[in-house]
């Protein structure tokens, strides 16, 4: 039996987070955020809403708790 070799690569993990962008309208009452992970040439993110800056920290926290 031969193991499968794959090209694709689990990037959400700790170790592959490639940036954590905020950004924040406050006169609109929004607040987003994207944590961006690579791992070789397998690309994801993860995205937040909210509608203030501190939820949006908060939710993006407690998401970086799970990896």
């Amino acid at each position: 039996q031969t193991e499968k070799l794959s090209i694709i690569n689990d990037p959400f993990n700790v170790d592959s987070i490639e940036n954590i962008v905020f950004f924040y309208r406050p006169k609109k009452n929004y607040c987003s955020s994207t944590v961006e992970f690579k791992n070789g040439n397998t690309k994801g993110e993860q995205i937040f809403e909210a509608k203030d800056f501190d939820d949006c920290v908060i939710q993006v926290k407690e998401f970086l708790k799970t990896l």
